[in-house]
Parts: C-alpha cells; structure tokens; sequence
C-alpha cells in the first residue's frame, strides 16, 4: 500500500529547484570616476513611477540601518530671488533641495509564476548630487529576487561604495 501518490517526490523536486532559481541575479553597483558618496551626506529618494511595491520604505529602512542620512524629499525650500531694475522688478521662484544626494530608483516587479512570491524582476537606481545633478553612482539589477533580498543587498554595496 502506497502512503504517498507516484507524482509527489517529482512535485517536491520540482518545488526545490523552484524555490532555489527564485532569488537569481546580483546588483551590479558602479562608481563615477573621480566621485566620492559620503555616508554622512544628506541623501533623499525619488522614486521613478507610482511605488506601488513600497521599495522607497525598504530602501530608507536599510540605509538608514546601514548608517546613511535619508532624509524626506518633502524639506525641500522653496526660494524666491529677485532682480530689482529702476524700471522692474523680475522675481524668480525656484526648489532648493536640501539634501546632498538624490536617489532616483525605478523597478519592475511582480509575482513570481511558479512560487507566488513577490519579486523584482529589474531595478534601477542613480545618485546623484542636488547641487549639479552630475552622476555619482549608478545600480542595475536584473534577474528575479524578493524585493526585501534585493534591497538589502543594494544597501550594502552602497556601504561598500560610500565613505
């Protein structure tokens, strides 16, 4: 008498490799020559589209472990600067950013088809610098892994990369 049916340990084996193939790909992290990302600077995150996934809230979380300064993008100033002429006055209206660097991420992400997990099929994100936006460090990621995974990893190879 069989305890279990024929097709079960073909159905576990196939769960396994499953469940192992669902976090693949590494987060490629490069530096601008030249460049340094300071640690202690100020850094505010801007996400590319709707974060319908909540990545924003993962990656504030694990800096901010890993010993950055997120701060919210809401304390930007608003300025206002004028030029006074004896015939006109011409007054300009602009954002200060009061963060050092911004992060601007984007990513796909979805439901894995054979584990139902959530997962980030691509991810994207620059640092910039608020002063001239020139590129500081860049990341690219594509493959499949649990956003949580995922973004510790981001967080760490920023440590790696920052001073």
């Amino acid at each position: 008498m069989k305890i279990f049916p024929s097709f079960l340990p073909r159905y576990i084996s196939l769960l396994i490799l499953f469940s192992t193939l669902a976090a693949c790909g590494t987060i490629d992290v490069a530096m601008s020559p030249n460049k340094e990302f300071l640690r202690s600077g100020t850094l505010s995150l801007v996400p590319g589209h709707n974060d319908y996934a909540g990545i924003g809230g993962m990656i504030a979380h694990y800096l901010t472990i890993n010993g950055f300064n997120v701060i919210s993008d809401h304390t930007n100033k608003e300025k206002i600067s004028g030029v006074a002429n004896p015939d006109s006055i011409n007054l300009t209206k602009s954002n200060e950013l009061s963060s050092m660097y911004i992060l601007k991420y984007s990513y796909n992400y979805g439901l894995d088809p054979f584990t139902a997990i959530p997962a980030v099929y691509s991810f994207n994100a620059i640092i910039s610098e608020s002063t001239n936006g020139e590129t500081v460090l860049s990341a690219y990621f594509d493959g499949k892994k649990p956003p949580n995974m995922l973004i510790k990893e981001f967080a760490a190879a920023l440590k790696e990369k920052s001073k």
